[in-house]
């Protein structure tokens, strides 16, 4: 009997064991899941490209077209208008996508700088606002802004010159507002009238070498014309 009862629970204790290995486990998944997010590989830029980089979403930027810029000899050509470049004015790299053509002009109090702007057709606002913003950047202007304006070959021209001290505003948290520059002049050309838009140009620096490139700068001015 002692045999037979101890038998039971050996065949007892077997199946008992026999039942946990046999009990299914949770099964897991390995299978990849795909990401949340994704990372976006950046466009590498082409410092040769005139293609516009597009701002941010809601920045409530257009950004500008694409545009040809040459040079040929004295003559430079952008956005379907010609200029006739003087003598001595040095070409500089853009060194901002809104900046079509950028150009270091010489003079012995030190050197200024002409800059075009471009921001697509109906993009910049109007001359006078332009005009008005550039003027509101010098402080203690020696007189009243001189502004004179003329049409010639379908484009219409609106010069301003201011002197006194430049204060240009800051350009957002990347670009901080640059220290005051006394001694300073502005000349400033809104040109309207092109087939892909207006043209901003902008020259800043001393006085006295805007004073010894003021002829040019007209001359700049006036040279102005549709390419054909």
């Amino acid at each position: 009997m002692f045999i037979r009862r101890k038998l039971i629970v050996v065949m007892m204790v077997v199946f008992v064991a026999l039942a946990g290995c046999n009990r299914q486990k949770p099964a897991q998944n390995t299978a990849s899941q795909p990401s949340s997010s994704t990372t976006a590989n950046p466009t590498p830029m082409n410092p040769g490209s005139t293609t516009r980089t597009p701002p941010p979403s809601g920045a409530g930027i257009v950004p500008p077209p694409p545009v040809t810029v040459t040079t040929e000899g004295n003559s430079l050509s952008l956005a379907g208008i010609t200029f006739d470049l003087p003598e001595g004015w040095v070409k500089e790299n853009p060194t901002s996508s809104m900046r079509l053509a950028q150009y270091t002009l010489p003079g012995e109090a030190g050197t200024a700088e002409l800059i075009v702007f471009y921001f697509g057709p109906g993009q910049g606002g109007s001359a006078d606002a332009n005009i008005t913003r550039w003027a509101g950047q010098f402080k203690d202007s020696q007189g009243e802004p001189q502004i004179s304006r003329f049409e010639q070959g379908g484009l219409k021209l609106s010069i301003v010159r201011v002197t006194g001290t430049y204060a240009p505003s800051s350009m957002g948290a990347m670009m901080p507002a640059p220290p005051p520059q006394s001694d300073s002049a502005l000349f400033g050309l809104i040109v309207e009238g092109g087939p892909k838009g207006s043209l901003f140009i902008r020259s800043t620096g001393p006085k006295a070498t805007m004073e010894a490139q003021d002829a040019l700068l007209e001359a700049f001015a006036r040279s102005a014309q549709l390419a054909e």
